[in-house]
């Protein structure tokens, strides 16, 4: 997950390659580690403030929301970063 992604950043950033694909995979993986650390911070919420394992509904109240937005926005992004980057080899 969160530390595998950002070994590979570092590593991506140190080696040598195209700075087009340089710049494609390290997109990509800066949306994974915000979609990791979004999925974190929206665990830790309901586990030590809400005090819920698994909440009834999931859109309220309304920060609830805002995390599976975001979550669901960088994986997407993610995603088109990983079609972007097999196009481009």
């Amino acid at each position: 997950g969160l530390v595998s992604s950002s070994l590979i950043f570092i590593a991506v950033r140190k080696c040598t390659l195209h700075p087009n694909c340089k710049a494609l995979i390290i997109l990509w993986m800066t949306a994974q580690i915000i979609m990791n650390l979004s999925i974190i911070i929206y665990s830790l919420v309901f586990m030590f403030i809400e005090h819920e394992g698994a909440p009834e509904f999931i859109h309220f109240p309304v920060h609830r929301r805002y995390f599976i937005e975001n979550s669901l926005r960088f994986y997407y992004v993610s995603c088109f970063m990983e079609f972007g980057i097999s196009f481009e080899r």
